[in-house]
Formats: structure tokens, sequence, C-alpha cells
């Protein structure tokens, strides 16, 4: 029989060989892989988990963002994503149309402001901005239909009385002209307005 010391020596070098022939998987980074795969089946799918859609709100937020750092193609394209995303997203055609004029695509622009237009034909504004544009393509009773749509909408919206004026005088209807430039303006400054558009008719839309 063995001293009692000798047994406790032999018990304490068993438990030893046990625990050190057992495989820590806390530290072996593929079975903690696989813990974590069948225990968290989401860890293990991540990556392959879709993309989120981006909203077409976040694409027009981008596109002021840009507008307003005068960073104007780029602000085009946020527009463009956006009404991609919602065929009925009528301030991003405004904004698209209104963004394609200042890059002088009055074609494109108009066919942008059109729709936004179509979309919501109870917006001055709208008409106004497409009336504008339609002055570029000298394409004038379409012109004069919409912005007269723009003044009895808002007949505060003072923009499209000025434009109302100037689609006038290009048509040769001077009185008229005068008289719309009398809505907005003060006597003396709605003559003025009609004399410049003579001084400076090369630099109007559609004026020769």
């Amino acid at each position: 029989m063995l001293p009692s010391w000798k047994t406790h020596c032999c018990a304490s070098l068993a438990i030893i060989a046990i625990t050190g022939c057992a495989k820590d998987r806390t530290n072996d980074p593929l079975a903690q892989q696989k813990y974590l795969a069948s225990e968290r089946p989401d860890y293990a799918n991540a990556t392959e988990a879709k993309t989120p859609d981006i909203l077409p709100r976040t694409y027009f937020a981008a596109g002021n963002l840009f507008e307003s750092q005068g960073q104007i193609a780029k602000a085009i394209d946020q527009y463009r994503k956006a009404i991609a995303v919602n065929h009925d997203y009528a301030a991003a055609y405004h904004r698209h149309g209104r963004m394609l004029s200042v890059s002088n695509k009055h074609e494109e622009a108009a066919q942008a402001l059109q729709k936004a237009v179509n979309l919501r034909p109870d917006v001055a504004m709208l008409h106004n901005d497409y009336g504008y544009e339609l002055m570029h393509l000298e394409r004038w009773a379409e012109s004069e239909h919409h912005l007269r749509q723009a003044t009895e909408t808002d007949p505060k919206l003072a923009r499209a009385h000025i434009n109302l004026g100037l689609v006038l005088t290009r048509t040769n209807r001077f009185d008229e002209a005068l008289q719309t430039f009398r809505t907005v303006l003060p006597e003396t400054d709605a003559r003025y307005n009609l004399g410049l558009l003579y001084l400076f008719a090369p630099s109007i839309p559609g004026m020769t």
C-alpha cells in the first residue's frame, strides 16, 4: 500500500493529465468560429446580408447638399437617382430640372419640369419654372400658358408676373406686358423694365 502522500501526488498528476489532454476551444480560433456559427447563425451569414436600399429622400437630401455647395453635376446625379427609385417624386423632378437649366441643358430641363408640373399642377412655382424653361426654347404659347397658371395659382409670386411680362414683350404685346409688370412693380420700375428688354435683348432668353 502506498503512503498517503504518494497517493495524493498520483491523484494530482492524474487530474493534470486529464485536463492537459482536453482541448480548450476558447483558445482555438477555429473552435471559436464553429461555436459561434452553431450558437449564432446570423454571425456566420453577416457578410452575406443584402445591402440596405437607399431611400429616394436620401438621394434628394444629397442632391440638396451638393446643390448648396455649387457641385451641380453631382446634384444632378443624386436627383436622377431619386427619380429612378420613385417615379412620382415631384420635388426631385423640379430640382433636377432646375440644375439641368443651370447647366444649359434646356431640353432635358423642360422634360423634367414638365413631369413635376404633371405630378403637382397645384404648385405655382413649378408652372413658373417650367414656363421660364419654355422661354429658352422659344415655345412662347406654352410658356405663356404655364406662367399664367402660376400667377393665377399664386398671385403674389412676383417672378411669375415678371416672366410673363417677358413673354408678352417678346410676342410684341407691349401694353399687356406693361400691365403685367405693374402688378408687382411700381410704375417707374415697370416702365424701366420694359425699356431694358430692348436695351439688353440679346441677353434675355428668346429676345433677339
